[in-house]
């Protein structure tokens, strides 16, 4: 239902030539999901196919492939100016957000609109609050920052990275 169907299945080196070419930049995240997905979509491979190929599982896959699907329709709609710094896992967020009746296209259109709702005014942050909890998480990463490398802890510091991540879209709402 609402699938894009690839009117030809890439082959095998003409996937892996693609994939080659956007290579693992997870530095560039917005951009490498985006293209990541493009290619996803584009493939014409099932879910499983290429679940399989990039060694995940198949239901990370299938959101992935809805991204891909997702940023097609908004490009056929002229709205690339709301995808800069759009991430799979941001559009995935905004999709939970749209009512889960309607086809597939109506979600994307609904996830869409909220990307180009209407500019809102800056919220205020209470200082206290700012402090409150922005300062845990400082102290922690500080204290990573001084360990010796056999003491690295990549899991905590990728779970304080989340935690940035929670306050800042619980600010941005």
């Amino acid at each position: 239902m609402g699938e894009i169907v690839a009117l030809r299945q890439m082959s095998g080196g003409e996937y892996d030539a693609a994939r080659a070419a956007i290579g693992n930049r997870k530095d560039a995240k917005p951009k490498w999901d985006q293209e990541l997905c493009k290619l996803f979509t584009a493939s014409g491979w099932a879910a499983e196919a290429l679940a399989r190929k990039e060694g995940m599982r198949p239901r990370s896959m299938q959101r992935l492939l809805s991204f891909g699907r997702f940023l097609a329709f908004a490009e056929k709609r002229r709205a690339r100016n709301c995808l800069n710094g759009l991430t799979e896992w941001r559009f995935r967020h905004l999709w939970c957000d749209t009512a889960k009746t309607g086809n597939e296209y109506q979600r994307f259109d609904a996830v869409l609109k909220a990307l180009q709702g209407p500019p809102t005014s800056a919220r205020a942050i209470p200082a206290n609050e700012l402090f409150t909890k922005l300062c845990p998480i400082i102290e922690a990463l500080m204290e990573y920052g001084t360990r010796h490398r056999v003491q690295d802890n990549p899991p905590a510091v990728a779970k304080l990275a989340l935690n940035l991540r929670k306050l800042l879209d619980e600010w941005t709402k």
